[in-house]
Formats: C-alpha cells, sequence, structure tokens
C-alpha cells in the first residue's frame, strides 16, 4: 500500500521507532493455542529489509519466544541482531496514543531482566495468527473432509499419512493443514502431488477386502456407526438402514465394535473366524490347549448368545 516506502499511513511521516510485536492472537488461551510458525522469521526478515533501507531506524521486537526453527534460520537470527535490532523476550500490555505526538505508549514486560519496560515508538506492527480462510468451511462441507478443532483440514495420521483425507482421492498440503511456512508448503505440495500422480498412474482401483459389510435384518438405523466412522464410509438410508461405501471403507473396525446390535462385521474377519484362527495357532503351542480351547469355545457361546442371528 506504501508503494515500497516506509511511512506512517495515519500523517505520512517517516517512523523513527519500530516496535513489532510477536504472537498476537496467537499462543492464547482465549484465542489460538498453537503457533503460527512464520511470524518469527517474518518480523526478523521485514527487520533487516528495514535496517538495511533506513539504518538510522530504531527497531523493537517484543516476543515470547524467538522460533526460527527451520534450516539457516538461527544464524539468521543472530545476523539481524548483530545488524542492530534489538529484540526483549515478554509480552506488551498496553498501548496509548499519544494525542499530541501521535505516538504510541508501549507497556512491556522483560521476562529475562523481570523489568517492566516503556517504549514510545512511531509505528507498531502486529504479527497476528495464521487462521483457516473463511471459504475452509464450505471446502469441507463439498468435500466431506473434517477439521480439526481450529478449523484447519484434518488428514488421516499426521506422521504415516500427512497428505491423505478421509475421502479418497482427495489430499491436502500447505496451510490447508495448518500453519506452514513456505519449504513446507512446497515440501507437501510434492508429495501431494505425488500421490494424486500414483493414484491417475492406474487404470483400475483396487478396493479394499477386509470392509465393513451390514446385515439388514440386525440394523437398527441408529446412525452410531455414521458419527464414527472416520471415512464417511457408512450412511443410514431412507430406510433407516446404514450403508457401506466399499471404495471408502477402509476396514478399520471401529463400526462393527460400536454398532449395539451387532449388525455390522468385516470381510473376512468375522468373530467365529478369528476364534477358530486362534483355536488353530494355539492348539499346537500351549500346554494347556484342552482348557484353552475350552475357554475359547465358552467366550464363543457368549458371543453367540448376544447376537444369535450372526454367524
Amino acid at each position: 500500500p506504501t508503494g515500497g516506502h516506509l511511512y506512517r499511513i495515519s500523517d505520512g511521516k517517516k517512523p523513527k521507532i519500530v516496535a513489532m510485536i510477536q504472537c498476537v492472537g496467537s499462543r492464547s488461551l482465549k484465542r489460538n493455542p498453537y503457533c503460527s510458525v512464520v511470524c518469527c522469521s517474518v518480523a526478523l526478515k521485514n527487520a533487516q529489509l528495514l535496517k538495511q533501507e533506513y539504518p538510522d531506524i530504531e527497531i523493537v521486537i517484543f516476543y515470547i519466544d524467538m522460533r526460527t526453527w527451520d534450516k539457516g534460520n538461527e544464524e539468521y537470527y543472530r545476523k539481524v541482531r548483530e545488524a542492530g535490532v534489538l529484540t526483549i523476550r515478554g509480552k506488551v500490555g498496553d498501548i496509548q496514543e499519544d494525542q499530541e505526538t501521535k505516538k504510541l505508549k508501549l507497556t512491556a514486560s522483560d521476562t529475562l531482566s523481570n523489568q517492566i519496560l516503556n517504549l514510545n515508538a512511531d509505528l507498531v506492527v502486529l504479527s497476528t495468527a495464521m487462521v483457516p480462510s473463511k471459504s475452509s468451511a464450505k471446502l469441507t462441507e463439498t468435500l466431506g473432509l473434517s477439521t480439526d478443532s481450529y478449523g484447519f483440514l484434518s488428514e488421516i495420521h499426521g506422521c504415516l499419512k500427512p497428505q491423505e483425507t478421509t475421502n479418497m482421492g482427495v489430499y491436502i498440503c500447505g496451510c490447508a493443514a495448518g500453519p506452514k511456512n513456505i519449504p513446507s508448503s512446497v515440501s507437501t505440495a510434492l508429495a501431494a502431488a505425488s500421490k494424486v500422480a500414483t493414484l491417475l498412474s492406474k487404470d483400475t482401483i483396487i478396493q479394499e477386502l477386509m470392509i465393513a459389510e451390514v446385515d439388514d435384518t440386525l440394523c437398527l438405523g441408529c446412525r452410531r456407526c455414521e458419527k464414527l466412522c472416520n471415512y464417511n464410509a457408512i450412511k443410514v438410508n431412507g430406510h433407516a438402514i446404514a450403508e457401506v461405501d466399499g471404495l471408502k471403507c477402509k476396514g478399520c473396525g471401529v463400526c462393527v465394535s460400536s454398532c449395539p446390535a451387532r449388525a455390522i462385521d468385516l470381510k473376512y474377519y468375522r468373530d467365529k473366524q478369528v476364534i477358530e484362527e486362534i483355536k488353530g495357532i494355539c492348539s499346537t503351542a500351549l500346554e494347556y490347549k484342552e482348557e484353552f480351547i475350552e475357554s475359547i469355545e465358552l467366550i464363543w457361546k457368549r458371543i453367540e448368545a448376544l447376537a444369535p442371528h450372526q454367524t
């Protein structure tokens, strides 16, 4: 908005003292408890650019913790401080405008020296929190995606499947999944593109064999499975019967264990099959195999008593 030149928009004057306040709206239990990742590095970059262009300007950065964690950023932090930028570990508690001089009076705490500081600044720069886009809510509804407690798109697993979503064929990258800097955004974008290329390179999509099956005669239509399914693979139809989307189902078994009517089973992984497998494996390995087999058979009889129509 200023064409690359530094001046106050209110009166067009060049500021002599610039204060930068970090974590405004971030790392706060009242607003957003998470770190916005990029703010510290961006503040250091802007401070260095200002020092290069206007060496006579005094710059003060107030921070909670200087989180310059990426490659080369710690060295960059030292370089900026050596250039004359002052960094103070502490929060700014109050900002008041002097009606005569139009300066901004800052009251802050220095947690390292345990002192209260007062600073008159000509310009205050706030590093505000990175929040989800306003269109995220509509996007999640359209694509059937889930979000975390802050509104960012959720991945299936943060470590094992960081780009995959609960909707097959939809992948996330960059700040859609949470605050990221440019290198991290590029890396996740490349990973998502690789996932898409792998999917499109196949002529056919192989469906999971071990997926959930619903017994129409036992289903109560309680929608418990529908609410618990992380992959949106189960929907209750107009006849109050749960239906499974075979392409979306991953065979996790959450619906099976949660069904109060025991109306859901996993293909090739039914209770009776598992019991027989356990009996077969353990019958030759246990010293007290007869007692063990009797216990397994007793458990199975109790299961049948709970759901006599299920096999």
